[in-house]
């Protein structure tokens, strides 16, 4: 029993007591007539302005919100119960008041049951509003809106009218409907606009929760569910499609308004959106993936703006790339693997307004390049231990990667060159984020070779042409490798990359491939 329930009974307790009171200490009085009237005036007056105050607050719910969440009050009926209690009683002072001289209950007791039982239920009314004023103050409340429009929607709610997709095929224009998503979508807007915080989020939480549930429940048409029973008609992947871009315009609004936030709303944001992207994902919706990754890679680069440098928002990428393979839509790796570099290829191509360039790149930006430079080669180990992923799909990913990672590395070091002074450490944040890149090329060297030799080759030459542009010596080299791959692929991988005639990786940033070669050449050398 809640405290509500509690309170109502509390009340009822309250009444009875009070009309026994009243009955009995009344009980050799006649009933003035007066009493009754008072009674049903008192009781008539206080529930004007309770209905008073409710309107009022609809008015200014609706002005500060939105018009649209007035269609949440009109379902609650605490106020119709309200009502009809006092006009019940103020019925029952009228019917006592008429059978005054013929009294409506005879019974034996020495109690005045013509007065206590109106004074009871008058009390009733009366103090039935000290819980009702927490109720009614609880159900204007914004977090209960949005609460109230999330649980009151279903699949069907949010579905766009077929009208509205195709407009041309029909005569007669009909009016919009509203809908839970849109009435949401205002909350967010009016308290955006009044720096209402805590609604901001409430709104971005309650209207991802209602996407969820739409992804969840919307019926795709597939050999799995051809026979589940829903009052919806089943559509083609086109409709699909349709419905997916149109209630992910509202969520557009989410992040317009949470990528302008602090870095809690940031953080929601960026939870909510990796929640339905994980969740597109998994329900086979592929087509709407492509922008919510872009968008997933602009709430991270909007955080970065406003200095919320987290590089663990780049592992997102990473849970994406398993739920894809998870979900066997391996089609997907790349466009997640490419979203991520863009966000390395933004940040090292910036230029930023009021600081050097050097400055902005030092610290938590240099971790969230070198960061997501290496949790992108992680991630090539992770597909090609997959053997559902194919191989031609394995090798064509890790190749644009690296051809990726080849460009952003290339940007970096001309950018740094050009801004290099007496006091930047240029060759610091080059010398940081090129070692981190190769020792996680060297970490996965093992692990891919006994999958995908032509893989492992390529990202070996990889971490060759890295120490040469660093000018580290072959037996540095050597002995990092000897460090991370094992002493059975060692000599192979090795015989592999010095028999490489034209090696194709770091082709832009790194020196001629004389230089390579004679390097791998030493290397195998040293090795013999």
């Amino acid at each position: 029993m809640d405290d509500n329930h509690l309170d109502f009974l509390l009340v009822l307790g309250a009444g009875a007591l009070v009309g026994l009171l009243f009955a009995y200490i009344a009980r050799d009085i006649e009933t003035p007539a007066r009493a009754l009237i008072l009674l049903a005036t008192v009781q008539g007056s206080f529930l004007a302005i309770v209905i008073s105050v409710f309107l009022l607050s609809l008015q200014v719910n609706a002005n500060v919100f939105s018009p649209l969440t007035l269609e949440q009050f009109g379902r609650p009926n605490i106020l119709t119960g309200l009502i009809l209690l006092y006009v019940s009683s103020i019925l029952l002072d009228l019917l006592h008041l008429i059978t005054l001289s013929d009294p409506l209950f005879q019974h034996g007791l020495n109690l005045n049951t013509t007065l206590g039982i109106p004074v009871g239920v008058a009390t009733v009314c009366l103090l039935s509003l000290i819980p009702i004023q927490q109720v009614m103050a609880d159900l204007v409340a914004p977090e209960t809106i949005l609460r109230r429009t999330a649980d009151n929607a279903d699949t069907e709610s949010l579905i766009q009218d077929q009208s509205e997709l195709n407009p041309s095929t029909i005569e007669n224009i009909e009016p919009p409907k509203r809908t839970p998503l849109l009435t949401i979508e205002q909350v967010l807007i009016s308290s955006s606009n009044r720096d209402d915080e805590f609604t901001v989020r409430q709104s971005i939480y309650y209207m991802s929760n209602m996407i969820s549930d739409f992804l969840l429940n919307y019926p795709i048409t597939n050999s799995e569910n051809e026979d589940t029973e829903t009052d919806l008609e089943i559509t083609d992947n086109s409709d699909i499609n349709q419905q997916c871009a149109y209630i992910f315009e509202h969520w557009r609004t989410c992040i317009e308004i949470g990528t302008n936030g602090e870095k809690g709303r940031i953080e929601l944001l960026n939870a909510t959106h990796l929640k339905l992207t994980n969740l597109l994902i998994k329900e086979g919706y592929t087509e709407p993936v492509n922008n919510r990754l872009d968008e997933l890679a602009s709430i991270h680069l909007q955080a970065f703006e406003i200095n919320y440098i987290e590089p663990e928002l780049l592992e997102s990428y990473s849970d994406l790339v398993s739920t894809a393979i998870d979900a066997d839509e391996t089609n997907l790796i790349e466009p997640i693997l490419s979203s991520r570099l863009r966000i390395c290829e933004d940040i090292t191509t910036t230029d930023p307004v009021d600081q050097d360039y050097i400055d902005y790149l030092s610290g938590e930006r240099r971790d969230v390049v070198s960061g997501g430079l290496s949790h992108t080669i992680n991630n090539l180990k992770t597909i090609t231990e997959r053997e559902e992923i194919s191989k031609g799909l394995r090798r064509r990913t890790s190749k644009n990667a690296i051809n990726r990672i080849d460009t952003i590395l290339l940007n970096l070091i001309n950018k740094l060159q050009v801004s290099e002074t007496e006091n930047a450490d240029a060759q610091g944040i080059e010398h940081n984020i090129l070692t981190e890149l190769q020792s996680s090329l060297l970490s996965v060297l093992s692990s891919i070779y006994e999958t995908d030799e032509l893989i492992a080759k390529n990202l070996a030459i990889a971490a060759v042409e890295l120490s040469v542009h660093r000018e580290q010596n072959p037996d540095r080299f050597r002995h990092h490798l000897e460090d991370e791959v094992s002493e059975d692929h060692l000599s192979s991988l090795l015989s592999t990359i010095k028999g490489t005639d034209s090696p194709e990786s770091l082709r832009q940033m790194c020196p001629a491939d004389r230089e390579v070669e004679l390097f791998i050449q030493e290397l195998g050398e040293q090795t013999s």
